[in-house]
């Protein structure tokens, strides 16, 4: 049985990503730097190779600031784009990428947790349509076949 990977925490996947992201974009780190500051946040080039080797943490807002200036989804800098190599969203709770991007989207609950409960902060109409046209047991299904090697 092949050995599977250590789970990397969403601050090592979040730090890789957007290191990956502004280098897709062909991005210096003080261009980075200075698109955070054209969105109004004071980030010297040295604050993005902190965040970006994993040894300056980040605020939610700064996620979310990051994921604006880099002009992608929040989602896409805490999960992997492919692959399985699992996620920990809690110290006890590993996933993978696909369950961690169901789970963000507000599609599924993790796996083993209540589905009624992940749905109870959203509004009823939501859920109804999950059971209603079953997007619910659709969506489970494919992070079921994603997921096979049991994603916690």
């Amino acid at each position: 049985m092949p050995k599977r990977a250590k789970a990397k925490t969403v601050s090592e996947v979040f730090a890789e990503r957007v290191h990956a992201v502004r280098k897709s974009r062909g991005w210096t780190q003080q261009e980075l730097a200075n698109r955070l500051a054209e969105l109004g946040a004071a980030l010297h080039q040295t604050a993005v190779a902190k965040v970006e080797n994993g040894t300056r943490k980040v605020s939610l807002d700064d996620a979310f600031l990051f994921a604006t200036a880099l002009e992608v989804s929040p989602t896409w800098l805490v999960t992997m784009p492919s692959g399985t190599d699992p996620v920990a969203v809690a110290p006890k709770v590993q996933c993978s990428p696909a369950v961690v991007r169901g789970w963000l989207r507000g599609a599924a609950p993790l796996p083993g947790h209540s589905a009624r409960a992940f749905f109870s902060e959203a509004p009823d109409e939501v859920w109804d349509r999950m059971v209603t046209v079953g997007e619910f047991a659709t969506y489970q299904g494919q992070v079921e076949a994603d997921d096979t090697d049991g994603g916690q």
